[in-house]
């Protein structure tokens, strides 16, 4: 399956990290969108006025396209609740499955409705979890399952 990973743009070496775990399982990646804040140093405050207006314009239209293109996708919460939720809303409205990934400590207190659509899996996991591997790990195995549960589940229920 070809996965988008989403989460916001600082936290880019997190998502890279994640692709190649997945590529590891097998699993194809969709818009590499890292490759950018790779190439910018992850400080997109370095460009300027017209320069940063069309390198958003860009990347919003392969953001969409990615999301367009894959099977899944795979939201990254950041405590910030910054980027990754545009991507997760158009995933849902193109009837993708979305994998939404938060701490035990965060998920409680997040409500934003968006993350209880039925196609929309909340994971919770524990801080010092390895996020790339296990993320991928989990990732490949759980929406590939002919029951793609809608209810509350723990990383370690897998394991």
């Amino acid at each position: 399956m070809d996965f988008y990973i989403a989460t916001r743009f600082e936290n880019w070496k997190t998502a890279k990290d994640i692709a190649a775990a997945l590529r590891r399982c097998g699993e194809g990646v969709i818009c590499p969108w890292w490759e950018v804040a790779e190439r910018l140093e992850s400080e997109p405050a370095k460009l300027a006025g017209y320069q940063r207006v069309q390198l958003n314009r860009s990347s919003a239209i392969l953001d969409v396209q990615g999301v367009k293109d894959c099977g899944a996708l795979i939201h990254v919460y950041t405590p910030e609740n910054r980027g990754a939720w545009g991507e997760h809303v158009a995933a849902l409205a193109l009837g993708r499955q979305v994998l939404f990934f938060a701490t035990d400590e965060e998920m409680p207190d997040l409500w934003n409705v968006f993350s209880f659509h039925p196609l929309c899996q909340r994971v919770c996991y524990q801080p010092g979890f390895s996020a790339a591997g296990d993320i991928a790990s989990f990732a490949s195995r759980f929406v590939e399952s002919p029951n793609f549960p809608t209810g509350p589940l723990h990383v370690r229920d897998l394991a």
